[in-house]
């Protein structure tokens, strides 16, 4: 009796603290994406820095339908965008990403808050991709696009928001 009774104590214990590892597992899983992203960012603004004046980097996401029609976007892409290129697109991709993670924990864009730069058009055009794409530049200059976006862990339903200021470049998340 005395042997169930502390096998039953262990298997309580055991699945409270499952519980508890994995709201930890899908909250270490929403930093991460946010870290990787302001890390992607920052990257870009250092590529930007680097190349010759007009090139400059940015960053693409797809912004979520609140009717339902786009579901969450788990990717976020890097693109370069060239207007000296005449012939061929001007817009490319440099790498693709995504915030998903292992076990379920994934980590999806719930929204995007940004202007819409001259260049956001074009790559549009040349990446054949629709008005629920948004853009963020940086710029030789150190500027860069205005606005944030918001990553959510839809397990936990916690977010994590990813800012740019326009004047300085700056990325901040909070």
């Amino acid at each position: 009796m005395e042997l169930l009774v502390a096998m039953s104590l262990v298997l309580i214990a055991f699945v409270a603290s499952a519980g508890a590892l994995r709201g930890y597992w899908f909250t270490q899983a929403l930093d991460s994406a946010a870290d990787e992203a302001v890390t992607g960012l920052r990257r870009l603004q250092e590529a930007t820095v680097s190349e010759s004046h007009p090139v400059v980097y940015g960053l693409r996401l797809t912004e979520p339908d609140s009717g339902g029609g786009i579901a969450p976007s788990e990717k976020w892409d890097a693109v370069r965008f060239d207007p000296r290129v005449t012939s061929g697109p001007q817009c490319t991709y440099t790498e693709r990403n995504d915030f998903g993670g292992s076990l379920g924990a994934s980590v999806e864009v719930a929204s995007v808050t940004v202007g819409d730069p001259a260049e956001a058009a074009v790559c549009r055009d040349d990446l054949g991709l629709g008005s629920s794409d948004k853009f963020f530049f940086f710029y030789p200059r150190g500027n860069a696009t205005t606005g944030s976006f918001v990553l959510r862990q839809p397990m936990l339903d916690k977010t994590r928001t990813i800012s740019i200021t326009g004047v300085t470049g700056r990325v901040t998340r909070s």
